[in-house]
């Protein structure tokens, strides 16, 4: 028996580093929606939104919006990775519990809580897909210093983008698209930071958007709608946070990692 359970584990072990070696997940194992999770204070919850809180300094906000699974595409604020040891920074999760792309979401009941649990902070908004739509979406209404977002859209309105086809369960289901593109939130006083990977069809549509717009782009080579969960993989995820919240040069630290970036 007990050779047995020592050539079972050892087994075990050896799968899950070839599965890593392949860049594959263990079977069962899954990123776990932030409503699902414990240590966050639930502040606002109806049918359209959840507004989630970790409390801590007033001077400093992080807004994150989660995707479509309901979470932040691994992108961690409790990660003692992300951490700082000067940095303690009130911390909101919002969920578009409908994946409207906010196209359901009241923004003057968004705007009121975040300003009564951080008044006065300089807000930074996040998200990763949907959830980084909705970073560069917010920004002029919570006055961000700056969005950063991974993968995001720039529209998912049929007559702006014709060839998007994903997440069509959800898209169908909103009645009226009261925000076909991010034109108007990219000019606003909100520095705006993108990150995408350069192997995907249907997001290179959206970043060529950005691009245009002047935005902060940052292409990467060797992934695709996983940038973030690419630069996590290769420690660049919370240094380059940090870098676009500080004004840091993120190219450099991309470039410094042996970060692949596609020159525009």
């Amino acid at each position: 028996m007990i050779k047995f359970s020592r050539n079972f584990f050892t087994l075990r072990r050896k799968l899950k580093t070839l599965l890593k070696g392949l860049g594959l997940r263990s079977v069962g194992v899954r990123e776990v929606p932030l409503q699902e999770r414990q240590g966050y204070e639930t502040v606002f919850d109806d049918d359209v939104m959840t507004v989630l809180h970790i409390p801590g300094r007033k001077d400093e906000c992080i807004v994150s919006f989660t995707g479509v699974g309901h979470a932040l595409g691994g992108i961690d604020l409790q990660n003692p990775e992300f951490a700082r040891s000067d940095s303690d920074e009130t911390k909101i999760f919002i969920i578009d519990k409908q994946r409207s792309w906010g196209n359901n979401l009241d923004w003057r009941r968004v705007k009121n809580l975040v300003y009564n649990l951080a008044p006065s902070a300089q807000i930074t908004t996040l998200g990763n897909s949907m959830g980084g739509f909705l970073a560069i979406l917010s920004a002029p209404i919570l006055e961000a210093s700056q969005a950063i977002a991974f993968a995001p859209q720039w529209s998912i309105d049929p007559a702006t983008v014709p060839e998007e086809n994903r997440w069509l369960e959800y898209r169908q289901k909103i009645e009226k698209i009261h925000y076909s593109d991010l034109s108007e939130a990219v000019r606003s006083q909100s520095k705006i930071y993108v990150f995408f990977g350069i192997n995907g069809k249907l997001d290179e549509i959206h970043m060529n958007f950005f691009r245009q717009a002047k935005t902060e782009a940052f292409v990467l080579r060797n992934c695709g709608h996983d940038v973030a969960g690419y630069m996590k993989k290769n420690g660049l995820l919370y240094p380059v946070i940090s870098a676009c919240r500080e004004g840091g040069n993120v190219a450099a630290l991309l470039t410094k990692a042996d970060i692949s970036v596609v020159a525009d």
